[in-house]
């Protein structure tokens, strides 16, 4: 295997046998120091197909013949880039969420306890209630000393009870106030993930094919196994938008791509839905409605193997596409 820094190796001999003072690609260099920046923060141990792929990319960028092939590349880099830091993100808040499940799960579990620890208390107040009534009704006819000691054994039972009572009052605060703060925790978290939709959103890029231009909304933008827009992807449709007005001639197609898990005709009916709801969400904010159309592919149309979950996430799509746009 071809690595990084052997790749670096041939481009240099390279360009220095090809002339005496090779021309610096600055936005290659940039792309290096910044893939750089992020191995060595240990980010590539959260998704380690995503940082295989930008390797790969670079050992690519090692082996270009031309410009041309070396300008592609750099592109492709900056974007399997960009998808690596997403996903990096999205994994680790993955994992802080199941941290925060787990421990609503064991809160959950302590209060079972507390409440089968009332049961129990409030079950043995009321038996030693029925005992001392019981008791109290077979001595009417004894003396006033075992009467007063009877009641004194009430009010220390009672006492205790009390106690009791008053323990778990507290405890069932404890739980409410740590409840709060899960629920706390858990908004940040939520708040967080819509920061790093509307990032990956402001981020979109177009690329060129023989059909035309076209822009590529990620799975990222719709609730797993859902048709319906994210709120905040509605909300944040600008990009989407800024690009169609570039072309107001040309037709639109909004296509839908899922990836091979599941049933080939659930997939057929998810893509279709999710076509149709960016086709909705560009009308309701000003788009042309004769331009648009939309359909839906399911999982006939992937853009890479869906072995491995980094190639299914890039199967789950919606492509919108300007046909015949330069």
């Amino acid at each position: 295997m071809i690595t990084l820094r052997s790749a670096l190796l041939l481009v240099g001999l390279s360009m220095f046998s090809g002339c005496a003072t090779p021309k610096r690609d600055l936005n290659f260099e940039r792309l290096e120091a910044q893939w750089k920046t992020r191995s060595v923060t240990g980010d590539r141990e959260f998704v380690p197909p995503l940082a295989a792929e930008v390797d790969q990319l670079f050992a690519r960028f090692a082996l270009a013949k031309s410009n041309a092939e070396r300008a592609q590349i750099a592109y492709l880099l900056e974007r399997q880039i960009a998808i690596f830091e997403t996903g990096v993100m999205l994994e680790k808040d993955s994992v802080a969420l199941r941290e925060l499940e787990q421990q609503n799960a064991n809160i959950r579990i302590e209060l079972a306890e507390i409440f089968a620890n009332k049961a129990h208390l409030e079950s043995e107040r009321t038996r030693l209630q029925a005992l001392a009534d019981a008791e109290a009704a077979d001595r009417r006819l004894q003396d006033q000393r075992e009467e007063a000691e009877t009641l004194v054994q009430q009010q220390t039972q009672a006492a205790e009870l009390a106690q009791s009572e008053a323990q778990l009052a507290r405890e069932m605060a404890e739980i409410q106030a740590r409840d709060v703060e899960l629920a706390r925790r858990e908004a940040e978290l939520r708040g967080d993930q819509v920061s790093a939709l509307e990032r990956q959103i402001a981020g979109l890029k177009t690329s060129t094919s023989a059909r035309g231009k076209s822009l590529i909304l990620s799975d990222a933008f719709f609730a797993s196994g859902q048709g319906e827009l994210l709120p905040a992807a509605k909300k944040n449709l600008k990009p989407v938008l800024d690009f169609l007005r570039k072309y107001p001639a040309l037709p639109v197609l909004i296509e839908g791509h899922t990836d091979g898990k599941g049933s080939a005709s659930g997939n057929l009916k998810l893509s279709e839905l999710r076509a149709q709801s960016v086709k909705a969400s560009l009308i309701a904010q000003g788009a042309d409605a004769a331009r648009l159309s939309a359909q839906g592919f399911g999982e006939t149309l992937p853009l890479s193997s869906n072995e491995l979950e980094s190639g299914r996430a890039k199967n789950r799509r919606v492509e919108i596409i300007i046909e015949g746009a330069k």
